[in-house]
């Protein structure tokens, strides 16, 4: 007779179905709050989960300081889990029943944090960038784009290295409304410069600036993953701030406004949807110069040493 897998090989077989790296520590984390000894502690076997088990859980998931948000992901993934062993092990007739009707979570939840009008100080992109800097370079140069170019995050992950020319110092990249074209430091350029060189001796198989290898494969970033690193750099150096990867572009944007950069200059800059266009465009007829002395003009990091 075979015998039942244990929970954690239960764990890692589920983990294992996910798509990306990020996705698996998501997974992980959530399934911490069901089986953790610091959380609801279910200490049985997985197989040995009852309906009423499931009930209780909701019942204290309810009642935890987290967001409504959180609740339902970790709430979600516990589900997906248990619908995903009824699959997988279905040669042992596991059959759970999934709670619905009790299912209410009411408005007792903790409020979500806006970071909608939140800049960080140059002092404070200083510190993250020299964090980074520290123990990955990778990340050094993924947050120092954003930082000195304004760009999105989305725009970052899909960033080619065949579509940067560091003599001119700038950056093609594909956006939600189209190319768009950035400007960087000389300094940075060169930083980059060194690193394609390297990355071209990866043999990737894909052309992305920005790669991280996942079951033998290089894949390119996901949104999430980005999320993850700067939260982690953010608790790192003590910076209590709702800091997100947009806050950078909402950051250079502020500063360039108190170094007197005219709304049009900042729109033209941060490639926003009704000048995106008139800036690559204007850059491929040869008006390059004019934009380049604009970004070096209005750099509000140009007197730190990144």
């Amino acid at each position: 007779m075979i015998s039942l897998p244990d929970n954690a090989e239960s764990i890692e077989h589920y983990l294992n179905s996910s798509n990306t790296i990020e996705t698996k520590k998501m997974r992980k984390t959530s399934l911490n709050y069901f089986f953790g000894k610091s959380y609801f502690n279910y200490q049985k076997s997985v197989f040995d989960v009852k309906t009423s088990d499931l009930i209780d859980y909701f019942n204290y998931l309810k009642k935890q300081d987290l967001t409504l948000t959180t609740k339902e992901n970790k709430w979600h993934i516990i589900t997906s889990f248990l619908n995903f062993l009824m699959e997988y092990y279905n040669q042992f007739n596991f059959v759970i029943g999934i709670p619905s009707k009790t299912i209410k979570w009411g408005e007792n939840h903790k409020k979500s944090e806006s970071n909608k009008n939140i800049t960080a100080t140059k002092e404070e992109i200083k510190q993250i960038l020299e964090c980074f800097k520290g123990y990955n370079y990778k990340y050094y140069l993924m947050f120092r784009i954003l930082a000195e170019s304004g760009m999105r995050k989305g725009e970052l992950i899909y960033i080619k290295y065949t579509d940067i020319d560091t003599k001119k110092r700038i950056i093609e990249t594909f956006g939600k409304t189209g190319l768009k074209a950035y400007y960087i430091s000389k300094n940075l350029a060169i930083h980059l410069e060194m690193y394609i060189e390297q990355l071209k001796k990866l043999d990737a198989k894909i052309s992305n600036l920005f790669v991280v290898k996942y079951k033998g494969k290089y894949k390119q970033y996901s949104s999430r993953a980005l999320d993850i690193i700067i939260k982690n750099c953010k608790e790192q150096v003590n910076i209590n701030k709702q800091i997100t990867c947009h806050t950078f572009r909402r950051t250079i944007n502020t500063l360039r406004k108190n170094m007197g950069c005219s709304n049009e200059d900042r729109k033209i800059l941060l490639n926003h949807k009704t000048t995106s266009d008139v800036n690559l465009n204007s850059y491929v007829v040869l008006e390059y110069d004019n934009y380049i002395k604009m970004y070096d003009q209005w750099n509000p990091y140009q007197d730190l040493k990144l």
